[in-house]
């Protein structure tokens, strides 16, 4: 991790920015209120780097590069944070500078993203909500009034939106991270709300051996778990059932063909190309091997939902005299 970046996400302990905006509102899939505020509180590792973060920061160049050819636009690096002229603790770190560009008055903000596939939708038409709730906090911090956030889908498409001001929007977001911040970050009050998975792991990594009992408001929430579990083991099943009457039928061959009048469904059955696994256990034989690379210990906890009857405990009896 370079030093900027080190600097860039210490300075990010100290107040909101754009990317904490959406979880504050509820609209962010990846992270909760929750996670901001264990964030912010420094009680949490740093987080680590993973492919999406990598490949966000390998495109943003690129798509950047591509966004000012679709539209004549200049665009700057903002290398520095800038915090709101009135509450300091409200920050932001855009992508660029939109300088000029054509149709525009004044400068902009620019934001690049390189969403995966099953992300590609949610961009048709609009910018998904946590992308705009990111780039009104933006225009609220740096007081600028139009902002675009643009998309890399697949390997060529360009997808760019334009995301007008908001004022009231940016009035009622700023007083709600303000709240957050003033009550819950400095006051170490956790929001009501729960973490995410990620979030859990990092707080709680091992178990103890105590046993708590559990509110009776979470029954609910039970029986969410139990009956979803079993929806899904009885469709996995029935999946198997399915995929194990096709293939008896088509024995050796590699295709099949269901035609129903209307639609032609096809069916492959293929032997992939042949690669090389690893033989663990014949690795697990050899001591040398073993000796020498496994030495790392590793734990994770496992959830687990299991019946028990609960019996009635006697009364101790009374000692006769």
């Amino acid at each position: 991790m370079t030093r900027t970046r080190n600097k860039l996400l210490k300075d990010r302990q100290t107040g909101i920015g754009g990317s904490d905006a959406a979880a504050i509102l509820g609209v962010d899939p990846y992270r909760t209120i929750l996670d901001v505020y264990y964030e912010k509180r420094g009680e949490l590792p740093p987080k680590e780097d993973n492919k999406d973060m990598k490949r966000g920061r390998l495109l943003e160049d690129i798509i950047a590069t591509l966004f000012m050819e679709d539209t004549g636009a200049k665009l700057v690096r903002e290398r520095m944070l800038r915090r709101h002229a009135a509450v300091d603790y409200i920050i932001g770190h855009i992508d660029r500078r939109i300088m000029s560009m054509p149709g525009e008055e004044g400068q902009g903000i620019f934001e690049a993203k390189a969403p995966r596939s099953f992300q590609y939708p949610k961009w048709k038409d609009d910018p998904p909500d946590a992308v705009f709730v990111q780039n009104q906090h933006y225009m609220g911090v740096f007081n600028l009034n139009y902002s675009y956030a643009c998309a890399w889908l697949g390997a060529t498409d360009l997808v760019h939106h334009r995301v007008p001001r908001d004022n009231e929007f940016i009035a009622h977001l700023f007083e709600r991270e303000q709240h957050f911040w003033e009550y819950h970050v400095l006051k170490g009050i956790p929001p009501e709300g729960r973490a995410s998975a990620g979030t859990l792991a990092q707080l709680y990594p091992t178990s103890t051996k105590r046993e708590v009992a559990l509110p009776n408001s979470l029954v609910d929430w039970l029986n969410v778990y139990v009956s979803s579990r079993h929806t899904r083991l009885a469709m996995e099943k029935a999946e198997e059932e399915a995929e194990l009457h096709i293939k008896t039928e088509m024995q050796d061959a590699e295709q099949g063909l269901f035609n129903n009048g209307e639609v032609l469904f096809g069916v492959k059955w293929q032997t992939g190309a042949p690669y090389k696994a690893w033989d663990f256990e014949a690795l697990g034989k050899d001591d040398m091997v073993v000796q020498r690379y496994k030495t790392k210990l590793t734990s994770r906890r496992t959830f687990t939902v299991k019946k028990k009857v609960i019996g009635l405990i006697a009364a101790p009896k009374e000692e006769e005299e």
